[in-house]
């Protein structure tokens, strides 16, 4: 994908701080391929309340005041499109980024509270002079009333990139990856709104990476010299995460930093190993399967692709790039 004119891809993140929301804000704001424009935070990982303070809280931690955060659309997106609010606390604790006590509170600086995120970023979109890259990285809920509340933002942007889906497993049921359970309806309505270009990177990609204790070590020796608080947080908070793995019965060994993937896509897509596919969504209330994303890649339904599906990664080439973001954000960091 080409750069724009300053030799960065103008992106706008829509997610939901939450672990790995941490890592795909880090990306985002400091790779140096990418000009963050905004964040918007939805509803999953934990509450919307949440999920607005804690973009901020890393924001404030990594020593960035000049990107905005904005809720999603007040009174109608602190929930789904038309069911109620799941989240996933059993992973990533009750705020939602717990295990760090050098995490910081909410910067209210950053924190739009009474704008409305939906507007903020068909703002941003129609706003930029080069095609913008959208994406979302927890439930789909904010990109579905984007596109369909303001169509007018569909022509400049560039892709949704988002973070969902499992074409062969799921991870909140056999079938169902939990930012598609958490809002079904509306990821099938951003299949559904022509826009140019979506990109989905599900499971089947994301669990191709493996953030190992080995890893962690490598972070630990790389990242304390520049700031040994900042790598003591992000360890805190990695093991918790570690933690409510073997209470969820998960491996504790292969964290899957999956929003962050799902940014890097952007960045190096050479690295990704995509398929065209027709991907439709399972959706409706008690439906068998529901939530699941159905891929046809052979062109079986005989309908026409509307999703390029990462199916493989580089994980050694993304842990490249993660760590050049890690070392711009521990240097820039108030820790």
């Amino acid at each position: 994908m080409a750069s724009t004119s300053d030799n960065r891809i103008p992106i706008w993140l829509d997610c939901d701080p939450g672990q790995d929301d941490l890592h795909a804000i880090i990306m985002a704001k400091f790779h140096p391929k990418l000009n963050l424009l905004g964040i918007s935070t939805v509803h999953g990982n934990t509450i919307l309340e949440n999920t607005f303070k804690n973009a901020s809280r890393v924001l404030k931690v990594c020593g960035v005041s000049d990107i905005k955060v904005y809720a999603g659309a007040p009174k109608v997106n602190n929930r789904p499109l038309l069911r109620e609010a799941k989240n996933a606390s059993y992973i990533h604790g009750v705020t939602g980024l717990d295990g760090s006590d050098l995490l910081p509170e909410a910067d209210l600086s950053l924190m739009q509270t009474g704008v409305n995120g939906i507007q903020a970023m068909a703002e941003a979109i129609i706003a930029h002079p080069e095609p913008v890259v959208l994406a979302a990285v927890g439930p789909l809920t904010n990109i579905a009333l984007l596109v369909s509340t303001y169509p007018e933002a569909k022509a400049n942007i560039r892709e949704v990139l988002l973070m969902g889906g499992g074409i062969a497993f799921g991870n909140t049921t056999p079938v169902a990856e939990f930012n598609v359970y958490a809002d079904p309806e509306a990821l099938q309505v951003v299949l559904n709104a022509g826009l140019n270009r979506v990109v989905m990177v599900p499971l089947d990609c994301t669990h191709q990476s493996k953030y190992t204790p080995e890893k962690q070590q490598k972070f630990t020796d790389e990242i304390s010299p520049i700031n040994a608080n900042f790598a003591k947080m992000i360890n805190d908070l990695t093991n918790f995460v570690r933690k409510m793995y073997v209470g969820f019965g998960v491996d504790p060994n292969n964290i899957n930093w999956h929003d962050a993937i799902a940014v890097y896509h952007c960045i190096a897509p050479e690295t990704f190993k995509d398929v065209n596919m027709y991907v439709s969504t399972v959706y409706g209330h008690g439906v068998q399967g529901e939530g699941q994303t159905i891929g046809d890649s052979k062109g079986s339904t005989g309908k026409a692709v509307n999703c390029v599906v990462a199916m493989g990664m580089n994980d050694d080439l993304f842990f490249e790039e993660m760590f050049k973001a890690w070392k711009l954000a521990a240097e820039s960091s108030i820790l």
